[in-house]
């Protein structure tokens, strides 16, 4: 080989080693800016916990956090994959769920590091929290995270529930004409005001496709340990009236339900499930 070449083969490979480093540099700053710049934008994600969806809602710099379930793990992987070094500010963290929960709850208060924490259960369940009677959360309550973003939780007690849960939330999300409720039960469905046109139904819980007899959407949203695929598809499809969407959320996944113009972007992993076509009359069985 010659000087020459030589030469030209120490610079080839002093522009390689460069190339390399600007990746290895630049990389990582260019994922935490695309991931800071997604965790800003309107959007409602939905965390797998467990038997139970934990929410995080996100518009601009205000981010709302639903924590309940009975997999801390599993809950902490989800939201770490979401928030950006720096940037991982929880404004409000609510708490649901029972005294039984608290395991769940403690931990989720800890990975949250939120500036203001309200509880949604029975009143026993701040004190265990080891917060004040205040902050159990009054009811119904509205959190407002922007002009076009809303959060209103109601809850509900059935004390003369001789199946089922003795106590219920509903939290319905509002973007412009777009809205998402999320249940805390599919069995309490009737329990609440009608919700009007929905855009997403999610549920926690075994007995979550139950919701699907008092509300209508065209996206419905369960735990995948609680709920089978089967039988997610057998119900959408059964009570659908036109093309209709599923997903399965499994502990440790964050799935992002985007707002855009006129509804929701959904994730590639949502079920596309078409309607069953009734019979027409005189048909056989």
């Amino acid at each position: 080989m010659t000087v020459r070449g030589r030469r030209l083969s120490r610079i080839q490979s002093v522009a390689v080693a460069v190339a390399v480093f600007l990746f290895a540099f630049t990389a990582p700053i260019a994922l935490a800016w695309n991931q800071a710049r997604a965790y800003e934008d309107p959007a409602v994600i939905v965390l797998g916990s467990g038997n139970d969806l934990s929410i995080l809602i996100t518009d601009g710099p205000a981010r709302l956090l639903l924590a309940t379930g009975d997999d801390p793990g599993g809950f902490g992987n989800a939201l770490g994959k979401l928030r950006p070094v720096g940037r991982d500010r929880i404004d409000v963290l609510l708490l649901a769920g029972s005294t039984g929960d608290v395991t769940f709850l403690s931990r989720a208060r800890r990975t949250a590091h939120a500036r203001h924490v309200e509880a949604i259960g029975k009143p026993e369940l701040a004190g265990v929290l080891g917060l004040p009677a205040e902050a159990l959360l009054p009811t119904p309550r509205q959190f407002r995270l922007s002009a076009e973003t809303s959060v209103t939780v109601e809850t509900v007690e059935l004390p003369d529930a001789e199946e089922g849960p003795s106590f219920a939330w509903r939290a319905t999300i509002d973007h412009g004409a777009t809205r998402i409720v999320v249940l805390s039960d599919g069995r309490v469905a009737g329990e609440f005001p009608r919700a009007g046109s929905t855009s997403a139904l999610i549920v926690g819980g075994k007995d979550a496709l139950d919701a699907l007899d008092r509300v209508d959407t065209r996206l419905f949203i369960a735990s995948a340990p609680a709920v089978s695929g089967k039988d997610v598809r057998r119900v959408v499809a059964a009570g659908a009236r036109q093309r209709s969407y599923a997903l399965r959320v499994f502990p440790g996944e964050a799935v992002r339900l985007a707002f855009v113009d006129g509804g929701l972007r959904l994730p590639s992993s949502a079920m596309q499930i078409d309607a069953v076509p009734s019979a027409s009359p005189g048909s056989g069985p």
